[in-house]
């Protein structure tokens, strides 16, 4: 809510920068987590009884009630088989079937019946890209003119990144669509470029626009983002912060593991604090070292077979957890991870002396939270599985702090790794 009141204000107007917010109903509960992109990927299950209204849709509710511009709908089509019920029984399309297997931008229930008359959106909906051609997920062997009627039907009102509009003409012309039925698209559409002004002055100064963007000012709130998301996971040994007094004797090796650009990221790391921070000693060498510092940064391994994600720490993800490990052994080391999703790490946790969370930070940003320049007050917006077996048995609905098993890392001080954890130095 306060995203969306903060780019838009109260209404929208000459001063706001109109939202889109997505993916509706909520692109978490696809099936072994696999890319809805993708045709592998395409179904939503929904397992766990009443999961839909309780974890899905309060968010949109939120952006819903700030008076959102847009919601872009998801490429999913949701799926009865392995779905607990979650519609209210009037939404259902007959007595024993609950959804309507076909891709977001083409479900009537969902952006008619659901997100317009039961939610109260009264915006206008994006499809996302590729509806009508490779994304078109249960509606394969429509003609494209009754793509874009079953489509337009549902409440579909924009279809993004189409340039196309021949099958929409053709369909009008051959009766498939009546034009009056484009009128509350047209509308809601031409409804925001008004209200945004962009109808009496389209234009912008980029110079002006430049100078904002640039400015002191502008750079110092967008440091201060990166500050604040930096979360202090563990600390118990007491390595951090680096402080002056503490990296004056300390021979520090640096290591950034991501895979192919392993040794191009570590390069960067190791220039950017030797620029930014002269009085810290790097050594090449861990036999050198007193001390590291290791930055994860993984990426998510979809196998090839489609079975699912790997997203544990390994070959597949970008990590030599061996390498780290080995690292651990030898000198007292900051593990950091980029967080960009749950990973599995409790191989590697464990053995570190401090534990750090990023999520695409600056590395100046990290650098000032390593040597104490920022206390971290960042917090998990996600829950870390505690291993594998976690990760395999989470329903796909239900978001990992709700596992009625116990999902969640736990550290060797006994803090749980949850959504909404994260520590500061003391004082």
């Amino acid at each position: 809510m306060k995203f969306v009141l903060g780019f838009q204000g109260e209404e929208l107007s000459s001063q706001s920068v109109a939202q889109t917010v997505k993916y509706f109903p909520g692109d978490g509960a696809v099936v072994r987590g696999l890319d809805p992109h993708n045709e592998a990927g395409q179904f939503a299950t929904y397992p766990t009884p009443g999961s839909l209204y309780k974890y899905q849709l309060p968010p949109f509710q939120a952006a819903i009630d700030a008076g959102v511009s847009s919601v872009m709908s998801y490429y999913n089509a949701p799926k009865n088989e392995g779905s607990a019920e979650q519609l209210p029984r009037e939404l259902w399309q007959s007595e024993t079937q609950q959804f309507e297997e076909v891709a977001g931008a083409y479900n009537k229930t969902l952006l008619t019946d659901l997100l317009r008359e039961r939610m109260g959106f009264k915006g206008y909906v994006n499809s996302d890209s590729g509806v009508l051609t490779n994304r078109d997920w249960g509606v394969h062997n429509l003609t494209i003119e009754e793509k874009f009627a079953k489509a337009i039907d549902a409440g579909t009102n924009i279809f993004s990144d189409n340039n196309d509009p021949s099958g929409l003409i053709s369909a009008v012309n051959k009766g498939i669509i009546n034009e009056k039925d484009l009128n509350p698209s047209v509308s809601q559409l031409l409804t925001e470029i008004f209200n945004l002004g962009l109808f009496e002055d389209p234009y912008t100064n980029p110079a002006e626009a430049q100078a904002i963007a640039s400015s002191t000012k502008s750079q110092a709130r967008a440091d201060e983002a990166h500050l604040k998301s930096v979360t202090l996971l563990r600390n118990n040994k007491g390595m951090l912060p680096l402080t002056d007094k503490k990296i004056a004797d300390t021979k520090l090796y640096v290591e950034v593991f991501s895979g192919t650009n392993s040794a191009s990221r570590t390069d960067a790391l190791k220039k950017m604090i030797a620029e930014k921070d002269p009085t810290v000693t790097i050594v090449e060498t861990l036999d050198e070292a007193t001390a590291a510092v290791v930055w994860l940064r993984p990426s998510p391994f979809e196998f090839p077979d489609n079975s699912t994600v790997d997203i544990k720490l390994g070959t597949n993800t970008g990590i030599d957890v061996a390498k780290v490990k080995q690292i651990e052994a030898a000198v007292p080391t900051a593990l950091v991870v980029n967080m960009t999703n749950p990973w599995v790490i409790n191989e590697v946790e464990s053995g570190a002396a401090s534990v750090v969370a990023t999520y695409g930070v600056k590395a100046e940003a990290l650098l000032d939270v390593l040597r104490g320049r920022f206390n971290p007050t960042g917090k998990l917006p996600i829950t870390i599985p505690a291993n594998q077996n976690a990760v395999e048995k989470n329903a796909s609905d239900v978001p990992g702090y709700a596992e009625k098993f116990d999902y969640t890392y736990t550290n060797a001080v006994g803090d749980d790794y949850t959504f909404g954890f994260g520590l500061s130095y003391k004082k």
